[in-house]
Protein backbone atom coordinates (compact mmCIF):
# COMPACT_ATOMS: atom_id res chain seq x y z
CA UNK A 1 0.00 0.00 0.00
CA UNK A 2 1.43 3.44 -0.90
CA UNK A 3 2.67 5.49 2.05
CA UNK A 4 0.32 8.43 1.29
CA UNK A 5 -2.75 6.17 1.39
CA UNK A 6 -1.55 4.40 4.50
CA UNK A 7 -1.31 7.66 6.40
CA UNK A 8 -4.79 8.84 5.26
CA UNK A 9 -6.75 7.29 8.14
CA UNK A 10 -6.13 5.77 11.54
CA UNK A 11 -7.07 2.27 10.32
CA UNK A 12 -4.78 2.58 7.33
CA UNK A 13 -1.90 3.76 9.57
CA UNK A 14 -2.41 0.82 11.94
CA UNK A 15 -2.50 -1.62 9.02
CA UNK A 16 0.58 -0.01 7.51
CA UNK A 17 2.54 -0.18 10.79
CA UNK A 18 1.37 -3.73 11.49
CA UNK A 19 2.49 -4.79 8.04
CA UNK A 20 5.78 -2.92 8.42
CA UNK A 21 6.40 -4.60 11.78
CA UNK A 22 5.67 -7.99 10.25
CA UNK A 23 8.06 -7.30 7.39
CA UNK A 24 10.78 -6.14 9.80
CA UNK A 25 10.30 -9.25 11.92
CA UNK A 26 10.49 -11.40 8.77
CA UNK A 27 13.66 -9.57 7.76
CA UNK A 28 15.23 -10.14 11.18
CA UNK A 29 14.28 -13.81 11.05
CA UNK A 30 15.81 -14.13 7.56
CA UNK A 31 19.01 -12.40 8.71
CA UNK A 32 19.27 -14.70 11.71
CA UNK A 33 18.64 -17.71 9.48
CA UNK A 34 21.32 -16.52 7.09
CA UNK A 35 23.77 -16.00 9.95
CA UNK A 36 23.01 -19.51 11.20
CA UNK A 37 23.38 -20.96 7.70
CA UNK A 38 26.67 -19.11 7.15
CA UNK A 39 27.92 -20.27 10.54
CA UNK A 40 27.12 -23.89 9.67
CA UNK A 41 28.88 -23.61 6.29
CA UNK A 42 31.87 -21.93 7.92
CA UNK A 43 32.06 -24.61 10.60
CA UNK A 44 31.99 -27.37 7.95
CA UNK A 45 34.71 -25.59 5.96
CA UNK A 46 36.88 -25.24 9.07
CA UNK A 47 36.39 -28.92 9.91
CA UNK A 48 37.39 -29.86 6.34
CA UNK A 49 40.50 -27.68 6.52
CA UNK A 50 41.44 -29.16 9.89
CA UNK A 51 41.04 -32.68 8.49
CA UNK A 52 43.21 -31.81 5.47
CA UNK A 53 45.82 -30.23 7.75
CA UNK A 54 45.86 -33.36 9.89
CA UNK A 55 46.28 -35.59 6.83
CA UNK A 56 49.21 -33.51 5.53
CA UNK A 57 50.79 -33.38 8.98
CA UNK A 58 50.46 -37.16 9.45
CA UNK A 59 52.12 -37.73 6.06
CA UNK A 60 54.97 -35.35 6.91
CA UNK A 61 55.48 -36.84 10.38
CA UNK A 62 55.64 -40.37 8.99
CA UNK A 63 58.13 -39.35 6.30
CA UNK A 64 60.35 -37.47 8.79
CA UNK A 65 60.21 -40.23 11.40
CA UNK A 66 61.12 -42.82 8.81
CA UNK A 67 64.09 -40.75 7.67
CA UNK A 68 65.44 -40.79 11.23
CA UNK A 69 65.14 -44.57 11.28
CA UNK A 70 67.76 -44.78 8.55
CA UNK A 71 65.45 -46.10 5.85
CA UNK A 72 65.52 -44.98 2.29
CA UNK A 73 62.39 -44.52 0.25
CA UNK A 74 61.62 -45.18 -3.33
CA UNK A 75 58.59 -43.81 -5.14
CA UNK A 76 56.50 -46.84 -4.24
CA UNK A 77 57.11 -46.34 -0.51
CA UNK A 78 56.17 -42.68 -0.73
CA UNK A 79 53.05 -43.52 -2.75
CA UNK A 80 51.95 -46.08 -0.16
CA UNK A 81 52.35 -43.52 2.63
CA UNK A 82 50.44 -41.00 0.49
CA UNK A 83 47.56 -43.47 0.10
CA UNK A 84 47.59 -44.19 3.83
CA UNK A 85 47.12 -40.49 4.62
CA UNK A 86 44.63 -39.63 1.86
CA UNK A 87 46.95 -37.72 -0.47
CA UNK A 88 46.76 -40.39 -3.17
CA UNK A 89 44.14 -42.94 -4.17
CA UNK A 90 44.59 -46.17 -6.11
CA UNK A 91 42.59 -46.76 -9.29
CA UNK A 92 42.45 -50.03 -11.18
CA UNK A 93 43.20 -49.12 -14.81
CA UNK A 94 42.71 -51.22 -17.89
CA UNK A 95 44.30 -48.70 -20.25
CA UNK A 96 46.23 -45.43 -20.32
CA UNK A 97 44.69 -42.43 -18.60
CA UNK A 98 46.31 -39.90 -20.94
CA UNK A 99 49.47 -38.89 -22.74
CA UNK A 100 51.52 -38.68 -19.55
CA UNK A 101 50.41 -42.03 -18.17
CA UNK A 102 53.30 -43.34 -16.08
CA UNK A 103 51.63 -46.74 -15.71
CA UNK A 104 52.12 -47.68 -19.38
CA UNK A 105 55.66 -48.90 -18.71
CA UNK A 106 54.26 -51.56 -16.34
CA UNK A 107 51.50 -52.77 -18.65
CA UNK A 108 47.78 -53.16 -18.03
CA UNK A 109 45.73 -53.90 -16.03
CA UNK A 110 47.54 -51.79 -13.43
CA UNK A 111 47.09 -50.05 -10.12
CA UNK A 112 47.39 -46.36 -10.85
CA UNK A 113 48.18 -43.89 -8.07
CA UNK A 114 46.11 -40.73 -8.52
CA UNK A 115 46.30 -37.46 -6.61
CA UNK A 116 43.34 -36.62 -4.39
CA UNK A 117 41.86 -33.12 -4.26
CA UNK A 118 44.03 -32.47 -1.22
CA UNK A 119 47.19 -32.29 -3.34
CA UNK A 120 45.88 -31.28 -6.75
CA UNK A 121 47.20 -27.90 -7.86
CA UNK A 122 44.17 -27.48 -10.10
CA UNK A 123 40.91 -29.23 -9.29
CA UNK A 124 40.63 -30.26 -12.96
CA UNK A 125 44.01 -32.01 -12.92
CA UNK A 126 43.79 -35.77 -12.70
Amino acid sequence: MPFELAMGSEISRRQFYARAQTLLADLDEARNGMKHSCAIRLKKRIEKLETERDQLKAFAVEMINASFEGGSFDGGDIQDIGVKHGLLRIEQREDECGERCACREYGFPAECYRKTNLVLEDSHEQ
